[in-house]
């Protein structure tokens, strides 16, 4: 045997200039899964796809984006408004186009919805819009968006209220200051049918007025939502009263949500998506009176002066005649997401640094919680990853929002294993504003690496800031060196020769007919040459002197799948030289179980499937090897029983037979009455039959 290795390459490790982290690349930022949109043109936001040439939004209103499409034009920017829409649901997606394919974002959905699409709408006012202004800029009328075109005015011009140009998500209100307050009249009546009423307002500390309907006195077809004294109120008289008092006293701006319900004889308040109490009604009492419908105040016993006047705002008022669940949910989410959107961090970000950044929420939020366990309004990360942060906005609800944080980043060496004599360069590949300090010292771009122990690189980016790779190990890798054929031996013609040392770590072979096997089978005498290459990429070669001592046989044998339980009859047909009979036989069964038979039989206990090896060796030495699988199938299992014990009666039988490793294809039944003939045996799955004479039967099913 001789050995070589050789020392001709020098692997290097580029580890490239990456952005660490797993990002969320085309993905839709804005608008979110299932929200809601209270403008008719949508300004949509996704994260990039950092391959991409251009990108087209699509949208339509299916699923299957063929209902209304609509595409955005190729735009080079991650965001696009579109034009006016349309009312009702909406599918969206990104399109990213890198000059070759196509990528597109999974599919979002929001709903474009407003009040005015509410059949059942009896008002609609909202500070943006509707306003009628004195040379003060104060509110001489607010005009209804119904249907209705009610008119809510004051003549009074010092108890008008003012506007508030930025109040909850930088929108409008009115603001009153418990002087003011709007009248609309003898408008509003409930009558007999249901109605839901929506407020985005807030009041202050007690004594206050959204809106009521009514008179200072406990008088019927009154209703108002108030605080009386401490406690929010709903005022409701019928023929009884069944007003909801409840302890909740907020002085922010709040989504208030009042329904009364004739179907269920209900009514019911609720405050930021918290119920604070419902009552019985009398569900065909007519509510109808010549009360004033005031905002922002509650009128006096005699129906011409205020009491309880607001100090605080209203941003939007709705009422729908209706205690539909469906238009309830539709109005609410209108509002929550116009005045109080779920929370958002915006799209993933890309840093050129290492410098740490801040993550801040958004305002308006409370019980914020980050992925990092902080509850503080900003976070600081200097590491790559997804963060999360979830807070609870103004009306109640809890929202979450994940941004990806992207840094600079260089891999660690995919390769450790320096082989023998050789050596790694490795090189973190980034921009010439990085500057490197090696563990050895070093402060070039890139180290060669010879001897075998931990090394490790501190980076530091132009601002200043650092980043460490850890420590990272390498070995001196000596396969070049052991990995061999094995000492000069004899063998037959067939027979294979394999590395002895060194196979497991080898990853390619290169043998004199240029096949790459594991293995090579010999033919004649002489030397036998191998190239091998391990993982680490270290190269190998070895000679081998192979002397042919005869020729093997040809190992062959034949067999049938049974089921278990049944002989297997294992037939040898295995093939000698003319001058050199077959001398040995060695089976290995593949359930532990051996045989030096020719020809064996050999019955297995468990199906399953079995590894069937035949080792041969002929009168000269020379032997080979066959193998094959052989199946065991599972036996059916067969269960009957019958129903019926006289002679002359017809006798029921039952069966509750199971299948084995295959469907049942047939039965055969044998009642032990040979003298009756045919009718002695059935292959119907449950047969009956009568027993003329009384005795005892061996009634037996095949399956």
């Amino acid at each position: 045997m001789t050995l070589f290795y050789r020392y001709t390459f020098l692997l290097l490790l580029f580890i490239s200039c990456s952005i660490a982290g797993f990002s969320q690349p085309l993905s839709g930022v804005f608008p979110k899964f299932d929200a809601y949109a209270y403008q008719s043109t949508v300004n949509f936001q996704w994260n990039s796809m950092p391959t991409a040439i251009d990108y087209t939004v699509v949208l339509a209103q299916d699923e299957a984006f063929t209902v209304n499409l609509t595409q955005s034009p190729a735009i080079t920017l991650t965001s696009w408004t579109s034009g006016p829409l349309v009312y009702g649901t909406w599918f969206w997606k990104v399109l990213g186009n890198d000059g070759l394919t196509i990528t597109e974002s999974s599919t979002n959905k929001f709903t474009y919805f407003d009040p005015s699409q509410s059949s059942n709408l009896s008002l609609w006012l909202k500070a943006d819009a509707g306003l009628t202004l004195d040379i003060n800029g104060n509110v001489d009328t607010w005009s209804d968006l119904s249907p209705n075109t009610h008119q809510f005015t004051q003549t009074n011009s010092i108890k008008r209220p003012s506007i508030t140009a930025s109040s909850l998500n930088n929108l409008p209100s009115l603001t009153f200051t418990g002087n003011h307050f709007l009248n609309g009249g003898d408008v509003l009546d409930i009558g007999t049918s249901s109605r839901s009423m929506f407020v985005i307002g807030k009041m202050g500390p007690s004594n206050q007025t959204l809106f009521s309907k009514t008179l200072a006195a406990a008088a019927p077809s009154r209703y108002a939502l108030i605080k009386d004294g401490v406690q929010t109120a709903l005022l409701y008289q019928d023929v009884t009263s069944p007003h909801i008092y409840s302890t909740f006293n907020s002085n922010n701006f709040s989504l208030y949500s009042v329904v009364v319900n004739r179907t269920n004889s209900k009514n019911r308040m609720e405050v930021n998506n918290n119920l604070l109490g419902q009552n019985t009604i009398n569900s065909t009492f007519d509510m109808n009176s010549t009360s004033r419908f005031l905002i922002g105040a509650y009128n006096n016993a005699t129906n011409n002066g205020e009491l309880l006047l607001l100090n605080g705002g209203i941003s939007e008022m709705v009422f729908i005649n209706t205690a539909d669940s469906a238009e309830i949910l539709k109005a609410e989410n209108y509002l929550r997401y116009k005045y109080s959107p779920p929370i958002n961090l915006g799209k993933d970000t890309t840093q050129l640094t290492f410098c740490a950044i801040t993550l801040t929420a958004p305002g308006g939020y409370s019980n914020l919680l980050w992925s990092t366990g902080e509850t503080s309004l900003s976070i600081s990360v200097n590491q790559a990853g997804q963060y999360w942060v979830q807070g609870t906005d103004v009306f109640g609800y809890v929202s979450r929002d994940t941004i990806q944080v992207n840094y600079p980043e260089f891999n660690l060496p995919a390769i450790t294993g320096i082989c023998i004599n050789e050596s790694i360069t490795w090189d973190p590949q980034l921009d010439p504003s990085f500057t490197y300090l090696w563990s050895t010292g070093a402060t070039t771009p890139a180290l060669s690496i010879t001897t075998a122990g931990p090394y490790s690189v501190q980076v530091t980016d132009g601002l200043g800031c650092i980043k460490n790779s850890g420590s990272v190990n390498f070995t001196i890798d000596t396969y070049a060196q052991t990995a061999y054929l094995g000492n000069d031996t004899s063998l037959c013609v067939g027979n294979f020769i394999a590395l002895q040392v060194g196979a497991p770590t080898t990853v390619s072979y290169l043998w004199p007919d240029a096949s790459t096997g594991n293995n090579y089978a010999v033919d004649t005498t002489g030397n036998y040459f191998v190239e091998t290459v391990n993982a680490n990429g270290c190269v190998a070669q070895d000679t081998i002197f192979i002397t042919i001592a005869g020729q093997a046989p040809v190992a062959n044998f034949s067999f049938q799948d049974r089921c278990n339980g049944t002989a297997n009859n294992f037939v040898d047909l295995s093939v000698p030289l003319p001058s050199d009979d077959i001398a040995i036989w060695s089976w290995d069964l593949g359930d532990g179980n051996n045989s030096s038979a020719q020809n064996p039989n050999h019955t297995y206990t468990l199906p399953g499937t079995y590894d069937i090896e035949l080792y041969v060796e002929s009168v000269g030495g020379c032997g080979a090897f066959h193998t094959e699988q052989v199946t065991i199938h599972a036996l059916p299992t067969a269960v009957i029983g019958s129903v019926g014990h006289c002679s002359g009666q017809e006798i029921q039988f039952s069966n509750s037979s199971t299948a084995g490793s295959s469907a049942i294809t047939g039965y055969f039944w044998d009642f032990d009455m040979p003298w009756t003939g045919a009718y002695n045996n059935s292959t119907v799955t449950v047969p009956n039959r009568i027993f003329d004479t009384a005795g005892s039967y061996d009634v037996m099913m095949v399956v």
